[in-house]
């Protein structure tokens, strides 16, 4: 603050009072803009609490709704049970759902095992076909050899498929090349959602038998308790 621009013909107490008013002013200015800083901040405060209100009752909602579904899917199941399996009419809801998730199980490994015994039937038909061709190189041959054979072959003809249908849409496009790249672009682009799809999917099996695993143990568990 200064007092340069003030007139130099007043008096003392003209001059004081002048600065005095200039002191004043300056302060409530800071107040005011204090206040309303304050006013800002109360305001967002507000506004972010309202959102995440909205956002806190919409995920309960979901839940309560996801809940309801379950129970109804309980009760059906249950009223299920009771009415084609005679010894279950006093089984609780707790009960219903163990059950559920013990025939989800089951079903789960009878298809795992079916088709763990279709891989080793065709397994044992490409030893017997290979060692009709070769009886002196593939009539001793191990079932990991096999399999390793298997898998070359479908790779060998994969990637024969692709090359063979790069080479033809080459030859069909030799005059153009910026067709041709944007061809390989997109075959790019393909392999690379089919390698990541391949990956997603095995961390979702391997999910899947992990949270299998766990349901398992906690209904042995809780089987055990109710037996006990």
């Amino acid at each position: 603050m200064g007092t340069s621009d003030i007139p130099p013909r007043l008096t003392r107490e003209q001059r004081r009072h002048m600065l005095v008013t200039r002191i004043q002013r300056t302060f409530r200015g800071h107040q005011g803009r204090k206040m309303h800083w304050r006013r800002a901040k109360l305001h967002a405060f507000r506004l972010e609490t309202k959102a995440a209100t909205i956002i806190q009752s919409a995920w309960r909602g979901w839940l309560d709704r996801q809940n309801a579904k379950k129970l109804k899917a309980i009760s059906g199941f249950t009223t299920f049970l009771r009415a084609s399996k005679g010894g279950m009419a006093n089984m609780t809801p707790e009960d219903a759902e163990l059950f559920a998730v013990c025939l989800v199980q089951g079903a789960w490994r009878r298809k795992q095992a079916y088709r763990e015994s279709m891989r080793r039937r065709n397994l044992v038909r490409y030893k017997a076909f290979m060692a009709s061709k070769n009886p002196s190189k593939y009539s001793k041959l191990s079932n990991s050899k096999a399999m390793d054979m298997v898998v070359s072959s479908m790779q060998r003809a994969f990637r024969g498929g692709i090359s063979r249908k790069r080479a033809r849409m080459l030859r069909e496009s030799s005059q153009n090349e910026d067709y041709v790249n944007k061809v390989v672009l997109i075959q790019a682009f393909h392999r690379g959602q089919v390698a990541r799809r391949q990956v997603e999917e095995e961390k979702r099996r391997k999910r899947m038998r992990y949270l299998a695993t766990r349901i398992f143990k906690r209904g042995m568990y809780v089987c055990f308790e109710s037996w006990k």
